[in-house]
């Protein structure tokens, strides 16, 4: 049994080509364990052992309604046993975005995208069932994702239970968690057009919906341009706000080539009260002007180099409300594969940051108020991954706002024939602060272990 005192849960599902539509029930899964307490005896000269045992029922099914519409039910949905979260280092004034690594989530998840720009994003399935880091219990909810006639559908409702804090006190209502997506093709097989509704409610009144519109075309050759509106509605809100205050706003044109020109450019405005309560915005109250231009080729055949792909790109981050310059950044990037797929990248950032109040790195080291511009520079290579061992890493040195910084990472990855895979990472950061005397030193030392074992009948 798992440390966790979680039984793993078991489901088989059968199909075929006369029979496409599947019907899996998985059985139902007991999981307990044994809550302990430990408290000193009234003499204060030893503890008093409290054990408590806790148990509950799971289940799971999967019915296909048809060949490529599947219907996903669960009760009591239990997701202990997910892979932990990389660790990482946050050097930014901005969240960090972690991906979804449950299973009942990134099940064609790809139905459910909607970008924003970077990481932000209308949905983020890691809104349900995670709050502030803590696990929220769900009682249970649906999933149905597929395709309708010309339409790609995925809908999800999920419903949680209370998050209670350590005196019992509720932190986080029980929450009704919806998302519904609707996506077409359109013009020709690389285009579409799509709309997503997203709700979340709580049994105290509270409430944060989202609507958004969007669309990718392919115009011609590698040329894409992406267009996007969304809008958030919040019970917290005193005053409604505009809808531009509320809303983002997206224009992007690309070609996605890595072989002859490629250029990038990006149109953002974001609303100071944009906040969709299921999805996952890095910073609000921007306006982005953003581009890229570069020129890839391949290498002659008397060359250890594959291809070379040189690009130049800036970015100026304003807030919409003021009009200020929060961020700037220059960018000249070299990146290069050999043919024996290595690859190599070599950065030059140029940096400008507006601070209008104090950043707190750590509790001991921190950043007043000014304006800054500094310079680093970066490198990273990758080995081949044809064989058992490969590894990469990166190195980072330069300007950090009125401080220097440096962060080195290594990770290699063993990879058996059959049955395991072992990775580890470590990661360095120095960061000091000569004027004030300051420094944030951090290492990070992961180390994963992925076994797979099948086996046949007979």
């Amino acid at each position: 049994m798992p440390a966790s005192g979680k039984l793993p849960r078991l489901s088989g599902c059968a199909s075929s080509a006369s029979t496409p539509a599947t019907r899996c029930i998985s059985p139902p899964t007991p999981w307990g364990g044994l809550d302990q307490a430990a408290a000193l005896n009234q003499a204060g000269m030893a503890y008093d052992v409290t054990n408590t045992p806790a148990g509950d029922l799971g289940l799971d099914v999967k019915y296909g309604l048809t060949s490529n519409l599947t219907l996903d039910l669960t009760l009591n949905t239990d997701f202990a046993q997910v892979e932990a979260d990389d660790q990482k280092i946050n050097l930014t004034r901005f969240s960090l975005f972690f991906p979804e690594k449950r299973l009942f989530f990134q099940e064609r998840a790809s139905t459910f995208e909607f970008g924003l720009g970077g990481d932000s994003r209308l949905f983020h399935s890691r809104r349900i069932g995670i709050h502030e880091g803590n696990q929220v219990p769900i009682y249970g909810g649906a999933r149905l994702v597929g395709r309708v006639g010309g339409w790609d559908v995925g809908i999800i409702d999920m419903q949680t239970a209370p998050l209670l804090d350590e005196d019992g006190q509720t932190t986080l209502p029980s929450e009704n968690l919806g998302v519904a997506r609707l996506r077409r093709q359109v013009l020709n097989p690389y285009s579409y057009v799509g709309g997503m509704v997203t709700s979340r409610m709580g049994t105290d009144g509270s409430y944060n919906r989202a609507y958004g519109l969007d669309g990718i075309f392919r115009l011609f050759g590698e040329d894409y341009l992406t267009t996007s509106w969304a809008q958030a509605f919040d019970s917290g809100w005193e005053e409604t706000p505009s809808a531009l205050d509320a809303g983002q706003l997206r224009l992007n044109w690309e070609r996605r080539g890595t072989i002859g020109p490629v250029y990038d450019v990006d149109i953002t405005r974001r609303g100071d009260r944009f906040q969709p309560g299921l999805g996952f915005v890095d910073r609000t109250d921007i306006t982005l002007l953003q581009g890229q231009v570069g020129y890839g080729w391949f290498s002659p055949e008397s060359s250890p180099i594959l291809r070379h792909l040189p690009t130049l790109s800036g970015s100026v981050y304003q807030r919409t409300s003021t009009g200020q310059v929060e961020s700037a950044e220059g960018e000249l990037n070299w990146y290069l594969r050999t043919k024996k797929q290595a690859e190599a990248t070599f950065i030059l950032y140029s940096n400008y940051e507006h601070l209008a109040k104090t950043f707190n790195l750590a509790p001991d080291a921190y950043v007043p108020p000014g304006d800054y511009r500094f310079l680093q520079a970066y490198v990273e290579y990758e080995t081949p991954s044809g064989g058992l061992l490969k590894a990469k890493g990166y190195f980072r040195r330069g300007g950090y706002y009125d401080g220097r910084r440096l962060t080195a990472s290594f990770s290699p990855k063993w990879k058996s024939p059959r049955f395991f895979e072992v990775q580890g990472t470590y990661r360095y950061d120095y960061v000091t602060f000569p004027e004030r005397n300051q420094k944030y030193v951090n290492s990070i030392v992961q180390l994963k272990v992925k076994s797979s074992f099948t086996g046949q009948g007979g």
